[in-house]
């Protein structure tokens, strides 16, 4: 049995939990977050030392987007998760590595470099880094439109699923800013979601997979 540790929240793990739904691949999840025992044993699996962490038979693979390259490469006869037209797949690199931008902008500024913010250079670095990574998400507010909802090819890929899971985990940030006390540093960084992207992710938000991963 395939095991997944995530935690429920991340972005990352989101995408990663997506990506096993759409290859339609049975799964156990562990929470790494609120059992710590399997958050540790998740880092001695894997020598990323991040989440999520997927666990196939003797293989350990860590990191999303390489876990998503894993499934594509382990199992080709599902739905596949890039798109086979070569302009297509670039169009999916492209998507991947925005979300990627913006996303690791937010999380990077609002938490692992937070301890920094007495530095005397923090307003220039924070405001440089965030006005890439709203480069980043305003790029991406062009690509989906209603007219396009597929934002790499004519069908679901990694390049959807990756610009579903950050919508989501942004929008969602304000619903959930009581729970966690890093949430208020991540919206101080300054960037703001396009409004563009949050109609684009309700396009899909009664795909069949998205409703299981949501757990609707």
């Amino acid at each position: 049995m395939r095991v997944l540790y995530h935690f429920p929240t991340s972005t990352f793990s989101r995408r990663a939990r997506l990506c096993l739904a759409h290859k339609g691949l049975e799964h156990e999840l562990k929470d790494a977050r609120a059992i710590p025992e399997q958050g540790d044993e998740a880092r001695r699996l894997s020598p990323v030392g991040t989440m999520p962490v997927l666990v196939d038979g003797g293989r350990v693979v860590g990191d999303s987007t390489a876990i998503a390259h894993y499934l594509e490469i382990a199992y080709p006869g599902g739905p596949p998760l890039f798109p086979k037209d070569p302009q297509a797949a670039r169009d999916c690199l492209d998507v991947m590595n925005l979300v990627d931008t913006a996303m690791n902008i937010l999380v990077d500024v609002g938490t692992r470099y937070w301890k920094l913010r007495d530095s005397a250079e923090w307003d220039a670095v924070r405001a440089e880094r965030a006005a890439r990574g709203q480069r980043a998400l305003d790029a991406l507010a062009e690509r989906a439109t209603p007219s396009r909802p597929f934002v790499a090819g004519d069908a679901w890929s990694c390049a959807d699923i990756f610009l579903y899971a950050g919508v989501a985990w942004f929008a969602g940030i304000p619903a959930r800013v009581a729970t966690n006390p890093l949430l208020p540093q991540i919206l101080s960084v300054g960037m703001t979601l396009p409004l563009g992207l949050v109609e684009w992710k309700k396009l899909h938000e009664d795909r069949a997979d998205v409703r299981h991963v949501e757990g609707r």
